[in-house]
């Protein structure tokens, strides 16, 4: 059970410290990168400027000293260069590949990343690249990595592009605000709407007043003779032309208005006074129909 106990804790920690790392570079869990096989950039896509970006061989080409990844290359690429874009990105992986290979040509699993900056002041490839080794939540947000294989030729494997997923993320979201902002939209209109046709409910009903079951069962003679609006649930028709509601009885109503027990509506009537219901005696406010609301 201690052991259980230790391991729950450990993966928490480990899965907060991942949350965080992921938060530190602007990235939620969900847009991190996962290494991918991309295609190689076509023979006949545009040239890169070779003095935009610079590239240094990290290790040395003995491909037995896997701990120091001697076949990576690392590259500083110009500012204006726009690793976004994924062509461009696999573009500049592919040249620091040659690159590799051509410090290495027997290795057999080149792997290159990028960062933006200034190529001519590039001279160590340790400086900018401490994060090599590490968990891929703790990468800048200007990396971008992937490699060659000798197994897989006229591909680019486990490729991550930082800048396009925060791209991406950017767009996801304000896709979400957008869509946030026409729900709101869309329920203003609705509610304008609804508003207009409450209001014109009102005066071509002349009703006087809005009240409760309550306040017409306490004293229906204050709004005697008076029309008003008042919300209540349909019972029955207790005779062709008068309905008994949730509290109350309405007179004048057409034969086949109500048919359903339970339906829930504003009625606009004139207040008549109170009436006897069956079974009872019980007295309840007694209106005459003027009007019906709907939800």
């Amino acid at each position: 059970m201690r052991i259980l106990h230790t391991s729950v804790v450990t993966f928490l920690i480990i899965s907060l410290a991942t949350i965080a790392s992921a938060q530190g570079n602007g990235l939620i869990p969900g847009f991190i990168p996962n290494g991918t096989t991309v295609a190689a950039p076509p023979a006949d896509a545009p040239k890169i400027d070779p003095s935009k970006v610079r590239f240094l061989l990290a290790g040395s080409c003995d491909e037995r000293m896997i701990l120091d990844n001697p076949t990576q290359g690392r590259g500083i690429v110009a500012p204006e260069i726009d690793l976004r874009d994924e062509l461009i990105a696999r573009q500049l992986l592919q040249m620091g590949i040659t690159f590799v290979l051509e410090k290495c040509p027997s290795a057999k699993r080149p792997y290159v990343y990028l960062r933006s900056g200034g190529p001519a002041a590039f001279t160590d490839a340790r400086e900018g690249f401490g994060f090599v080794g590490r968990t891929i939540y703790e990468r800048p947000l200007d990396v971008v990595q992937g490699g060659g294989s000798n197994e897989r030729p006229g591909l680019i494997v486990d490729y991550l592009n930082f800048p396009r997923a925060y791209v991406n993320q950017q767009a996801y979201y304000a896709e979400q605000e957008r869509q946030r902002k026409a729900a709101l939209e869309q329920k203003r209109q609705a509610e304008q709407k609804t508003a207009a046709r409450w209001a014109a409910f009102l005066k071509t009903n002349r009703v006087k007043h809005i009240v409760t079951i309550d306040q017409l069962t306490a004293n229906p003679f204050v709004y005697q003779g008076q029309v008003v609006a008042v919300r209540g649930s349909f019972q029955r028709m207790n005779s062709a032309t008068q309905g008994v509601f949730s509290g109350f009885v309405v007179s004048g109503i057409s034969t086949a208005r109500f048919t359903r027990s339970g339906s829930s509506v504003v009625l606009a009537g004139r207040v008549l006074g109170n009436i006897e219901v069956k079974p009872g005696p019980m007295l309840v406010p007694h209106l005459s129909f003027i009007g019906v609301w709907t939800d």
